[in-house]
C-alpha cells in the first residue's frame, strides 16, 4: 500500500463547544487556533486535544504524508504545494466518515483518526486508502500526480508501550522507506 492515514473522529456539533472550552482551558485560544489556515482542517494544536481525548477508546490512527513534497515545493514554489495541499484535504474529506477527525500537523503531514475502528477493519482502511491514491492521481487544475505514503495502528494491537498514533507513524516511515526503494529499484525511462 502507498498510504497510511491517521484517522481521528470529528466532532459532533456540541463537540465543536467542547473542543474549543478545552482548548480555551488548556492555553487560552480559540477556536480559530484549532484549524490549519490553509485547508481549514483541524491542526497539531486540536490533533492533541482529539488524539488524547481518544486515546482509551477504540480508534485506528493513520499517519500520512504527500509524496515528492519538497521536490514540489523546491521546483514550482509555495503557492503551487499550497494547492497540492488543498486537493489532498479535499479527497481526504470526501473519503472519511462525519465522525472522523482529519488533521493537518505540518506542511506535507496528516493525521486521521478514526473512532470506532479495531484491526478487523483493516481491509476497509486499505479499500480507503488505494481510492484516496487513486483520486489523487487524477491531475485536476494542472496539478502534477499526486501519491501519499501511509501508516496505519489500530488501539487494539498487541503491543501497547507506545501510544497508537507513535506505532502509525512508525508505520509510515516503514511505508517511506519500502516506497524509496521501489522507486529506486524502478527502471529508468
Amino acid at each position: 500500500k502507498e498510504f497510511e492515514v491517521y484517522l481521528v473522529e470529528k466532532c459532533k456539533p456540541t463537540d465543536h463547544e467542547d473542543l474549543e472550552k478545552k482548548s480555551q482551558e488548556e492555553d487560552g485560544s480559540s477556536y480559530d487556533t484549532l484549524r490549519d489556515s490553509v485547508t481549514g482542517l483541524y491542526n497539531d494544536n486540536a490533533f492533541d486535544i482529539l488524539f488524547h481525548g481518544n486515546e482509551h477508546k477504540q480508534i485506528a490512527v493513520l499517519a500520512a504524508e504527500i509524496d515528492d513534497y519538497s521536490l514540489f515545493k523546491r521546483e514550482k514554489g509555495q503557492e503551487y504545494v499550497d494547492r497540492v495541499v488543498c486537493r489532498v484535504a479535499d479527497v481526504l474529506r470526501g473519503n472519511f466518515r462525519s465522525m472522523d477527525h482529519i488533521c493537518r500537523l505540518r506542511e506535507n503531514k496528516f493525521v486521521i483518526i478514526m473512532a470506532n475502528m479495531d484491526s478487523k477493519g483493516m481491509d476497509l482502511i486499505s479499500s480507503k486508502i488505494d481510492r484516496i491514491n487513486h483520486e489523487l492521481r487524477k491531475n485536476p487544475d494542472g496539478l502534477a500526480t499526486i501519491s501519499m505514503s501511509v501508516g496505519v495502528a489500530f488501539s487494539d494491537r498487541e503491543k501497547t508501550e507506545r501510544n497508537v498514533f507513535q506505532d502509525a507513524d512508525t508505520a509510515l516511515e516503514r511505508m517511506k522507506e519500502i516506497m524509496a526503494g521501489l522507486r529506486n529499484d524502478a527502471p529508468k525511462a
